[in-house]
């Protein structure tokens, strides 16, 4: 009888091991899903903010851009100006 109490004790120790690593690995894939998600969240985000300031920069440059031609034009005129006659 000590033999099947040991055997049976043996037993349940092994299923409560099995339960135990189960339950181990269920919590690591838990935390690889989340570690995953958390990471796909931050990378997008980074990816959104990294456009919203490409495109910022861009806009700013095409600013600059036209502002500059504008005053290029401005000057172009009132040199062509300067060089005319005045009218009397």
């Amino acid at each position: 009888m000590a033999k099947e109490s040991s055997a049976g004790i043996s037993e349940q120790l092994k299923d409560l091991l099995a339960q135990s690593e189960n339950q181990m690995k269920a919590i690591r894939d838990q935390i690889a899903e989340q570690w995953d998600a958390k990471r796909k969240a931050v990378t997008d985000l980074v990816d959104q903010q990294w456009d919203a300031q490409k495109k910022a920069v861009a806009d700013l440059l095409e600013q600059q851009r036209k502002a500059q031609k504008k005053a290029v034009e401005e000057v172009q005129n009132a040199i062509g100006r300067m060089g005319r006659p005045k009218p009397s």
